[in-house]
């Protein structure tokens, strides 16, 4: 199944990477309410209720020492490749959102003129190529971009630092703890890194580690999407709600000697944030898909599923209906605040009535 070698810190840096990507455009920010307190104390809300939610995925790891696929083949059979398949779907249609997204803001934003194809292919073929380079080499780069990304978000925050009025971030209003409890939900909803922390809990030291791991992830992403947000908030204020790209707008307005403006920095950090994202996706799904068929046809898969975010990123930008519809299912409530904690509780409860006793599990006291 999923094998992967790296450690626990390298993961951290990718989900974390990979979950600032939306933060760029603005998709994971823009769920309808504006930025401002609300969306300051969302941030925080959303990390407590991710942890709560991969928390059975973490007893089912301390009593199976494996992930919810695994679990799922052992303990359900055929049920086990089903639950490989609906996860394998998940990965590849983020990976194709992606793309869609890189695509819209190099055309909207840098290339107004450029042909949407062109960027879709070059995105689908780096994204095939992060896939086939394997989870290493995808961690070793990552490491590097993620030293970029947090730079550039620095240099943004001190390119910007006159500029910062806390008048312009919006206050909470009537009926906030609803406003805040509604962004958070948006927030856990458009987050599919916890899935994928799940999928990838095999082989990543001890249990004990898994939780604290989980805990790095969703305090360092909270940490730099507060960060953002406060400056979105702080340097917009109200002007934000019309920007498609307003961490992109922020970029323009800053001021540093070295680089008179950020937003070519912002591009070039966003593009590389990109890459890093499709190929982790596209290789989770490649393993995921794999694990299906019979290793004879294992080489098959990568090019298909290529071909597939090809497809898929070329339908989106054609037609934006399609787009939208597939966005509302994934940022839907289901993948993680239904599948996610349900599999993982019920693959629980299939473990304690076949064994009452743990078995492969290791100790979470480490």
């Amino acid at each position: 199944m999923l094998k992967p070698k790296i450690s626990m810190s390298q993961l951290v840096m990718l989900l974390t990477l990979s979950r600032m990507f939306y933060t760029l455009n603005g998709i994971l920010l823009g769920t309808g309410d504006g930025y401002g307190m609300a969306y300051l104390w969302a941030v925080p809300l959303s990390a407590v209720m991710q942890f709560i939610l991969v928390l059975p995925a973490l007893f089912l790891s301390r009593r199976q020492g494996t992930s919810i696929i695994t679990a799922g083949y052992s303990l359900w059979g055929k049920g086990g490749a089903i639950l490989a398949f609906l996860c394998g779907v998940y990965f590849l249609l983020s990976a194709v959102l992606t793309v869609f997204s890189t695509e819209q803001f190099m055309v909207n934003a840098i290339y107004p003129e450029a042909s949407p194809i062109f960027f879709i292919l070059t995105l689908a073929l780096a994204a095939a190529y992060a896939a086939h380079l394997g989870l290493e080499s995808i961690a070793r780069c990552g490491f590097i971009i993620f030293v970029v990304f947090v730079c550039g978000v620095a240099f943004a925050f001190l390119g910007n630092w006159q500029q910062i009025n806390l008048i312009f971030i919006r206050p909470l209003g009537t009926g906030s703890f609803g406003e805040v409890l509604r962004i958070a939900v948006n927030l856990t909803a458009r987050s599919p890194e916890i899935l994928l922390f799940a999928v990838l809990l095999p082989n990543l030291g001890k249990n004990g580690g898994r939780k604290r791991g989980a805990l790095y992830y969703l305090l360092m992403s909270s940490l730099i999407l507060e960060v953002i947000v406060f400056l979105i908030s702080s340097v917009l204020g109200q002007l934000a709600e019309g920007e498609a790209f307003p961490f992109y707008t922020v970029g323009t307005l800053a001021k540093i000697s070295i680089f008179q403006r950020l937003d070519a920095v912002h591009m070039s950090v966003w593009v590389l944030t990109a890459f890093i994202r499709m190929g982790l996706f596209l290789w989770a799904a490649v393993e995921l898909f794999q694990s299906l068929m019979p290793v004879k046809k294992h080489r098959f898969v990568l090019p298909f599923l290529g071909i597939l975010i090809l497809a898929g990123g070329m339908l989106c930008g054609m037609d934006k209906g399609a787009a939208n519809g597939l966005y509302s299912i994934m940022f839907s409530v289901i993948p993680i605040f239904v599948f996610l904690p349900l599999i993982s509780i019920a693959l629980l409860i299939s473990e304690k009535a076949k064994d009452p006793e743990p078995k492969g599990g290791v100790s979470d006291e480490n």
